[in-house]
């Protein structure tokens, strides 16, 4: 890592740290903030054409699982996506993207979930806001066919299911 562009004192560095966390509560500083940013694409970027070492991405991904070890620190906990960013979402996703080559096992579960999913589970009865308390998960879908067709949207092919029936019932324990 590059030091000589960094701050000489720790205290200096966490000064400014302190102050630009003040500043980005300032909407009028963050909407500068983002147009000056907009206008540093290519190669007006500081950064274009260079990479990160493996140890710089060590230590980012390291700093990021240790700050998110408290699912408190994560930016979405307790929020919500709004309608409107779902809705954008949903056009830079799935089949009408345009890198879209069928779509992994999740997306047609996160699909048939958004058809078929239910408020509660099939087997046990327990509500998608108790199943999100209890196991930290929503409510998710099981494929019933054999071998399995992850395509076919049919509602007598999917069980809404709670984390722990699904589990029983993948191992065949239901």
């Amino acid at each position: 890592m590059d030091k000589r562009k960094l701050p000489k004192s720790k205290e200096l560095r966490e000064k400014i740290a302190r102050r630009t966390k003040e500043a980005m509560k300032n909407n009028s500083i963050r909407k500068k903030m983002s147009e000056s940013a907009k206008k540093r694409v290519g190669d007006k970027n500081s950064f274009y054409g260079k990479n990160h070492s493996e140890e710089t991405k060590k230590i980012m991904s390291d700093k990021k699982k240790e700050l998110f070890l408290d699912k408190n620190n994560h930016p979405m906990y307790g929020r919500n996506h709004s309608i409107e960013s779902i809705e954008k979402m949903k056009i830079q996703n799935g089949e009408d993207h345009p890198s879209w080559s069928g779509g992994s096992n999740s997306y047609w579960h996160y699909k048939a979930y958004d058809l078929f999913g239910k408020k509660e589970c099939e087997v046990c009865g327990i509500s998608n806001k108790d199943c999100i308390e209890k196991y930290n998960k929503r409510l998710s879908m099981h494929n019933t066919l054999e071998p399995k067709d992850y395509t076919i949207m049919e509602s007598d092919v999917w069980q809404c299911l709670c984390s722990k029936c699904h589990q029983k019932l993948e191992i065949g324990g239901i």
